[in-house]
């Protein structure tokens, strides 16, 4: 029988990435997600007529057609369907020819969203090898703001893979670069939470709770007191202090962040219903 604190840190790895998702993703149903999901797969039967047309009249390997390609796979991807949109971006990486900035350019979206639907599917190594791709690519095609985002992308690759240390190392060093730099403060979020989690479920929750902590005050500066991502790392925090025996503190994140996300997004609300579930077990557990 698994260990419950293995469980528990298993779970609480997941619950990040768990609310970084779609529309689809962030709601439970019921609840008034439907017409948002409507539009997404309104737009995928749409770029999906483009791509067959494209096909027909300019040829599989013409640079609209290929766009055409990456664009459906991304918003397969957006939408949750990562099966289909896995095929359409290797299609897409198989055909485009780097030859100039415009197809280095496609052929470096292309990996993005490829590595990002790998990671979904826990086909680590091969994250990890687009990811490392994309870095070390000397073209100038992507920005310094998607290499952050591809740094912080491939610390997540390899804790899922059970590097814990290759995670941590990468994720200080970029925390280190991006602290105090005004146009880093989203990527600077992004990357002390993932730091945090992965301390949590890889060397104790103490150490991630000062560091949820420290990312706090910065995402409600950065993207308000109400936004998905602050009370995300809110839910973090209350995870990791359960996790580190802390169940007053726990408790006590939980209580607040419900009465707040409840306003916020709406108690059906999947954030919304995944604390009151947490606070439940944690109270139930104490009495």
């Amino acid at each position: 029988m698994p260990d419950q604190g293995d469980v528990a840190q298993r779970r609480l790895a997941e619950i990040w990435s768990s609310h970084q998702g779609s529309a689809e993703q962030t709601q439970s149903p019921g609840a008034d997600a439907n017409p948002v999901r409507g539009r997404h797969e309104a737009l995928i039967v749409r770029l999906g007529d483009e791509l067959a047309e494209h096909s027909r009249k300019l040829g599989p390997i013409d640079p609209q057609t290929v766009d055409a390609r990456v664009a459906l796979g991304v918003a397969q991807l957006d939408g949750g369907h990562v099966t289909d949109a896995v095929p359409l971006l290797e299609h897409a990486i198989n055909t485009i020819d780097p030859a100039d900035a415009a197809a280095a350019g496609r052929l470096a979206t292309a990996k993005a969203a490829l590595a990002r639907a790998y990671l979904k599917q826990r086909r680590v190594r091969l994250a990890i090898g687009l990811y490392e791709s994309l870095l070390s690519d000397t073209s100038g095609v992507s920005t310094e703001e998607q290499r952050w985002g591809y740094r912080t992308k491939l610390a997540v690759a390899h804790r899922a893979g059970g590097n814990g240390t290759a995670a941590i190392d990468q994720l200080e060093g970029l925390v280190a670069e991006l602290d105090g730099r005004d146009d880093a403060r989203v990527h600077l979020v992004d990357a002390l939470v993932e730091l945090a989690t992965t301390h949590v479920v890889t060397r104790g929750a103490a150490d991630g709770v000062q560091l949820y902590e420290r990312a706090l005050p910065l995402a409600i500066e950065v993207h308000g007191a109400e936004h998905r991502t602050t009370l995300s790392v809110r839910l973090l925090l209350a995870e990791a202090h359960q996790q580190a025996n802390e169940s007053t503190q726990a408790i006590g994140t939980y209580e607040q962040l419900i009465s707040d996300a409840e306003l916020a997004l709406g108690p059906h609300d999947k954030l919304s219903a995944q604390a009151q579930s947490e606070l439940t077990v944690l109270l139930r557990a104490r009495s």
